[in-house]
């Protein structure tokens, strides 16, 4: 009888130590990735996963590594992009509870993600990475086509003008108005829009060439 009872405590105690030894086992093979990303988001809803399910750039690297892992992944960026902007260098993270290495990563995404989405880099990163409040800077560019003749390879990328010229000088005088912390809710294009406007820019940089003037906001927010 005496016997019985301790073989019963040994088996609760083993199986005890089991399911923890597995809780952490499992717990320290969770792995921080850090990816950077391009992508061409003329056919795309913007970057976040949307309730009326649009084609988005985060869920479709979610779905990918969520088939691949088996279950959902959660992807998390450093900022957002509206429908139709693209990015060239933007930065994501994820969990996954399997350990690979970077380039099987990097092969992997880039073999069976559409065309226009590039994963750039993949890297191992602490834990505690997160891409949005981890993030120190983000950089906007806004491109201005000016030249008469149409660019056929760009054309998609830039806002046509060419109906008078441009003063780059009084241009650049006003942007420096910008420079600092503000609200720029005057700037919202919904009216509605409850999130903070506030927003801090660190650099407005205007250059212009014979065809194009282009303009590059650096700050802390989305521009």
């Amino acid at each position: 009888m005496v016997t019985g009872k301790i073989k019963n405590i040994f088996d609760y105690h083993k199986k005890y130590f089991l399911i923890t030894f597995a809780k952490v086992f499992i717990k320290i093979t969770m792995q921080n990735y850090k990816i950077t990303i391009a992508y061409d988001g003329t056919k795309y809803n913007g970057w976040q996963i949307q309730r009326n399910k649009s084609v988005t750039i985060q869920g479709k690297i979610s779905e990918l590594l969520s088939k691949l892992e088996g279950k959902t992944v959660e992807v998390i960026g450093s900022g957002r992009t509206d429908s139709g902007v693209h990015a060239k260098q933007q930065t994501a993270n994820f969990v996954l509870e399997h350990d690979y290495k970077p380039s099987e990563l990097l092969n992997y995404m880039n073999k069976y993600l559409p065309q226009d989405i590039a994963i750039q880099t993949v890297e191992k990163v602490d834990e505690r990475f997160h891409a949005r409040f981890s993030c120190k800077s983000k950089t906007y560019r806004y491109r201005i086509h000016i030249s008469n003749i149409p660019d056929v390879f760009s054309r998609k990328y830039v806002y046509d003008y060419n109906e008078k010229q441009l003063d780059i000088e009084l241009m650049r005088k006003a942007a420096a108005a910008l420079i600092g912390t503000h609200d720029f809710k005057g700037f919202c294009g919904n009216p509605k829009f409850k999130k903070s406007s506030i927003r801090t820019i660190t650099d407005i940089t205007i250059n212009k060439t014979d065809a194009e003037i282009s303009i590059d906001f650096s700050g802390d927010g989305e521009f």
